[in-house]
């Protein structure tokens, strides 16, 4: 359980297009404010300001405001039953979440679900849509469905997730096709669901089909295929096959090399991944330097509270352990675990990782007293949130009991 990897956010935009579009929104915004009639324009100028920034990795102040105002523009408007403004939400939500806040990533994923659902229930409206207005309305409530469970599965509610991820399937089937890339999108979110959940036997099929879906659209090795290998990746690593997932991790860091700067926040995410299963080769040199780039991207970009420093200093806190510099390592799974619990809360399944990490380290440091009650807490927490059959309840449930048989009341 020490080892651990995040999951990949979508986004394909290469940044020489992102940065051209940049400028040219800058003046359009610009040229927009002097005109009193442009409201609508400026709105939707807005948002895409946002979403260019967003492309390029930004998650600041400037692209929540940009996003912020969009919506308020379009609520004074035309009020706020429309698409526009469950689009921003989701936008809105979409920022939240790389920013680590999911729980207002969740509140602002239902509220869009919420809106968009309430105009497909008004039958005037939807009798009067054209049909690719009809579409866009249903690729954004695929997205408020996708970004609330997603905002669900980073809060350690694995069971809450399965329910709109199955939703966003059954309706990307019936109105978009079994073969479509928005189904390719929606298994690969309901496999990412399942692969955080230990369900591994089903998330491999959902990633399959979603490859072959993309494959057969964009050919074998298209950019689209990014998220998709990553994922892939990070199931083989789940599984112990690292040598598989080094394949897979690099075919998804070679796309994103060809598409993004190498300060883009979706290197650094897949850099500590490409880490996670270097060190579980044994190669902890490589793993090590991978490991601590990532951390300076995630330090620069959020600061020090966030999930995604935590990640890695837990891991950084694993090669430690591996290479006998048992002090360093318990110092990095303590910083690790203050983070999250400050971020995620006490009783998330990030949480129970570093007890059980801790426990594991406990007898080689002197404190082997400690680590049933540190093994106890992971599981008590692991059982609430990941269930009782989750391979990692289940390694840390043959830790307590260990610990307990050599700790006797």
């Amino acid at each position: 359980m020490a080892l651990e990897a995040p999951a990949a956010p979508e986004n394909l935009t290469p940044v020489s297009q992102a940065n051209a579009e940049q400028t040219a929104l800058r003046d359009l915004i610009a040229e927009l404010e002097t005109l009193p009639d442009a409201t609508d324009e400026l709105a939707s100028a807005l948002n895409d300001l946002g979403d260019v920034l967003a492309a390029l990795g930004r998650c600041d102040a400037e692209v929540l405001a940009l996003y912020r105002r969009a919506l308020q523009l379009f609520i004074d408007t035309g009020g706020e039953e429309q698409p526009d403004v469950a689009n921003v939400l989701n936008n809105l939500a979409g920022v939240h979440y790389e920013r680590g806040d999911y729980r207002d990533a969740e509140q602002l994923g239902a509220r869009a679900l919420a809106l968009i659902d309430a105009l497909f229930a008004r039958d005037d409206l939807v009798a009067d849509a054209d049909p690719d207005s009809l579409d866009a309305c249903r690729r954004i409530q695929r997205g408020a469905l996708s970004l609330y469970a997603s905002a669900r599965r980073a809060q350690g509610d694995y069971a809450a997730a399965e329910a709109p991820l199955l939703r966003a399937l059954a309706e990307v089937e019936a109105h978009f096709g079994a073969d479509s890339e928005d189904m390719a999108r929606s298994l690969n979110d309901l496999g990412m669901l399942y692969k955080y959940w230990g369900r591994f036997a089903e998330a491999e099929p959902l990633y399959r089909r979603a490859q072959a879906i993309l494959a057969t659209l964009y050919g074998d090795n298209a950019p689209e295929l990014t998220s998709i290998f990553y994922n892939l990746g990070g199931l083989q690593h789940a599984l112990g096959d690292y040598a598989t997932a080094e394949t897979w991790c690099r075919r998804s860091l070679a796309l994103q090399q060809r598409l993004y700067s190498e300060d883009h926040p979706l290197l650094a995410v897949t850099h500590g991944t490409l880490a996670a299963i270097l060190d579980g080769l044994g190669r902890y040199d490589e793993a090590e330097d991978l490991y601590r780039r990532a951390l300076a991207s995630h330090v620069a970009r959020h600061g020090s509270e966030h999930p995604e420093v935590a990640l890695n200093l837990s891991n950084l806190g694993a090669i430690a352990e591996a290479r006998g510099r048992l002090a360093e390592a318990e110092a990095l799974y303590l910083h690790a675990l203050r983070i999250r619990e400050r971020c995620l809360g006490p009783a998330h399944p990030q949480v129970a990782t570093c007890l059980n990490n801790l426990g594991m380290l406990a007898p080689s440091i002197g404190k082997g007293a400690e680590a049933e009650g540190l093994f106890r807490r992971a599981l008590d927490i692991l059982e609430r949130s990941a269930g009782a059959e989750h391979p990692h309840t289940q390694i840390c449930r043959a830790h307590w009991e260990r610990a307990s048989c050599k700790n006797p009341a």
